[in-house]
């Protein structure tokens, strides 16, 4: 029985891989004609601080955003790693972005311009999904803390 149980607890873990969020996303070049493709923004985009601030809008709802069992700091973005917008019902961006320790306590409410990072080395990887019709809204926030504990982005 404990043969079986480590990987499903790793499968679990690694829930948030390559899909998430971005199941059925393209590359634009491989974008069909269909209007509603969700389709990946170009690399360069990822720096942007528009991704970004998605990004600490995700981290900012405490309701959305579950924090590690052992963690006695908030997290925050260091890295936006993939993005994809889709014209549904709105416009839906997905964002896939690296987390790191901030310097505001548990206790603290979140503030991008105060809760800065203490490290470089990312602590968790979150994916979220946020639809604009006449305002911005958070629908889902997923987060994995201590996945990319080794993690070199390629982007930086």
């Amino acid at each position: 029985m404990f043969n079986l149980a480590v990987p499903v607890l790793l499968l679990c873990l690694c829930g948030i891989g390559e899909a998430g969020f971005f199941s059925g996303c393209v590359q634009e070049a491989n974008r069909s004609r269909v209007q509603d493709s969700c389709v990946f923004v170009p690399d360069v985009w990822l720096k942007s601080e528009t991704y970004r601030n998605l990004g600490h809008l995700a981290l900012a709802d405490p309701t959305m955003y579950p924090h590690h069992r052992n963690a006695t700091h908030l997290s925050t973005v260091l890295h936006v790693t993939r993005a994809a917008n889709q014209v549904l019902n709105g416009i839906v961006t997905r964002l896939e972005f690296t987390t790191v320790e901030s310097s505001c306590k548990l206790s603290d409410p979140y503030s991008k311009e105060i809760c800065l990072p203490i490290d470089s080395q990312p602590n968790g990887i979150c994916q979220a999904r946020f639809r604009y019709t006449r305002s911005l809204k958070l629908e889902d926030v997923m987060c994995e803390p201590g996945l990319w504990e080794n993690f070199e982005s390629p982007l930086y």
